[in-house]
């Protein structure tokens, strides 16, 4: 299942719809941005642990998922990533990855 998000934008029509998706990949990966797709893709490995013992559903950890697409939200309308921009993505990861270490101990 998917949630959606649209980021704003200057112009009313051009409107982008972001799917949010659980899939299964690399632990050391939190999140992936699927520009050419239009999807936000979300690592299963961490579901269980984001919910912390509620039941998933299509609608789960918003709070999360709405932070996550104010950090990423700008990565769907630029063309192309900068270098700079790859390190700070690779950086994000790393951190809900730790964060996420932390709530398991």
């Amino acid at each position: 299942m998917a949630s959606q998000f649209a980021p704003e934008s200057e112009s009313p029509s051009a409107t982008q719809r972001i799917d949010l998706r659980w899939e299964t990949f690399d632990r050391q990966e939190v999140f992936r941005v699927d520009r050419e797709n239009g999807r936000l893709l979300l690592n299963r490995e961490y579901r269980d642990s984001l919910l912390a013992g509620l039941s998933p559903s299509r609608d789960d950890v918003p709070i999360f998922k709405a932070l996550l697409f104010c950090l990423l939200g700008p990565d769907f309308q630029d063309a192309k990533p900068t270098e700079r921009r790859r390190r700070e993505l690779a950086r994000i990861n790393r951190i809900l990855v730790a964060a996420s270490a932390l709530g398991q101990g």
